[in-house]
């Protein structure tokens, strides 16, 4: 099959890859400077807050309970919801703080007002507080994910996404060898045959060989999103709650994410969380957070976090997860539910209990996020620098094929038979549907074309109608 514009097949799917290019190229961009920038701030971050983060390790440490109780001190009308350990005998505590009339009872934690205190594990000493939404890691964050405008900035990143996904999909068509083309000479991008076609070669083998890569950063980062990830997909991929074999709630263990932070793996948000047994009369063994900090040590817990209870309904939660970089292997994902009243265990959400879905994205979120080592964090900063090289030779490319005159679209030619355009557009348009507000989009886009087309001949009819 002949690559040329006259070639009706190709020609209608190049356009198509133009138009989808055009709309996801600056998106892209973003996404791929600001996941490079989280993928490094966790190891700039604590070079930036040194004073906070840093100790100086000693022999012996005040105990969790007593540092806990320093913190109430010093913000009596706050409520501490979180405390993780440092990681090594050189990092501090932190104790996160919300307002003390925060979430509710079945609600989760919007962040407002909210901040961390670090504390000395060894003198007890209050290190300072920090806005978790202030730094730079936050910031990169919010770019990434709703490119800092809400719930609207949710809903372009899972366009963009779905637009990625028939971009990879027509790029792969586009780049299949066809006539006298070599396979070798795809595979390895060339410098020679003009300036053009050396940005081609490079957009086309770079996107050749991270197609499958780009995929599943595109599948991983959709399974986030409102509609598409949260409507559709995370229902799947939910833990079951009669795993946990407990009286449950009406609270979802969404309700444990705060301040923009994800605290709890994406199999577990949707499922209710265990209801805490009502008191038997005697608290005399009623555990505080030494107990629950034991339990932890107990259980062989390399890196945990605890959430504190906040009403008589809510149970001690003892979390060991990928997703915040508690832990690095997925497979050892542990979430256990503790009695605040007698301290025994009343429940545990472990990776096998998790559905094969769930499964898949508590190890693909970690993959996702850099999380699995050094390599893993080496291979998606490439994969951003490749995103981003990609990115300036599809605009090479465009900007030496386009007019000198002017700064018009200059799309590719129209195929040469409208039935085979119309074919292509249905095609893509059923492809977008699998990704609702991808399709959506489209359909929108078509609607307004036809009746900007309609328009504008009946405008023509109308004039020609008059001068005759």
């Amino acid at each position: 099959m002949s690559a040329s514009p006259g070639n009706s097949v190709y020609a209608a799917t190049w356009r198509w890859h133009f138009y989808a290019g055009l709309f996801v190229l600056p998106f892209f961009l973003v996404l791929a400077l600001s996941g490079a920038l989280m993928l490094i701030m966790p190891s700039v971050e604590p070079l930036l807050y040194r004073s906070l983060y840093e100790v100086a390790p000693a022999e012996e440490r005040i105990s969790t309970q007593q540092q806990l109780e320093a913190v109430q001190a010093a913000y009596p009308h706050m409520s501490v919801v979180t405390f993780v350990p440092g990681a090594t005998a050189w990092q501090s505590n932190r104790f996160a703080l919300m307002p003390a009339h925060h979430g509710g009872e079945h609600g989760g934690h919007t962040g407002q007002g909210s901040f961390n205190v670090y504390v000395n594990p060894y003198s007890g000493e209050l290190l300072g507080k920090l806005d978790p939404q202030s730094t730079l890691y936050a910031f990169a964050r919010g770019l990434h994910g709703t490119l800092l405008l809400g719930q609207t900035g949710d809903y372009l990143i899972e366009i963009v996404a779905g637009f990625g996904v028939l971009l990879v999909i027509t790029g792969l068509f586009l780049w299949w060898p066809r006539g006298h083309q070599s396979w070798r000479e795809l595979l390895w991008p060339r410098r020679n045959g003009g300036k053009r076609a050396g940005w081609r070669s490079l957009h086309a083998g770079l996107g050749f060989w991270m197609s499958g890569l780009l995929l599943f950063f595109l599948f991983s980062g959709l399974a986030w999103t409102s509609v598409w990830g949260g409507k559709m997909l995370q229902g799947w991929g939910s833990m079951p709650p009669q795993k946990l074999q407990t009286p449950l709630s009406e609270r979802r263990h969404a309700a444990l994410n705060y301040a923009g932070e994800q605290q709890v793996p994406w199999t577990l948000e949707q499922t209710a969380m265990p209801l805490n047994p009502a008191a038997s009369g005697n608290d005399a063994a009623r555990p505080d957070l030494n107990d629950i900090s034991r339990f932890a040590a107990k259980a062989g817990l390399p890196g945990y976090r605890i959430f504190l209870p906040q009403n008589q309904s809510e149970t001690w939660t003892l979390s060991s997860t990928t997703i915040n970089g508690d832990i690095r292997d997925p497979r050892r994902d542990t979430t256990l539910y503790i009695d605040q009243h007698s301290g025994e265990l009343l429940a545990a959400a472990r990776f096998a209990d998790y559905p094969l879905l769930g499964k898949a994205m508590a190890a693909g979120v970690s993959l996702h996020q850099g999380g699995l080592g050094f390599f893993n964090l080496l291979l998606n900063l490439l994969f951003c620098l490749v995103v981003l090289t990609m990115v300036v030779a599809a605009f090479s490319m465009w900007w030496i094929r386009k007019p000198r005159s002017g700064l018009r679209l200059s799309p590719p030619p129209m195929p040469a038979s409208p039935r085979i355009w119309r074919q292509a557009t249905l095609i893509m348009l059923i492809l977008a549907l699998l990704f609702p507000l991808t399709g959506l989009t489209i359909l929108a886009v078509l609607l307004i074309d036809a009746l900007l087309t309609t328009g504008l001949k009946a405008l023509r009819t109308r004039t020609a109608s008059d001068q005759a």
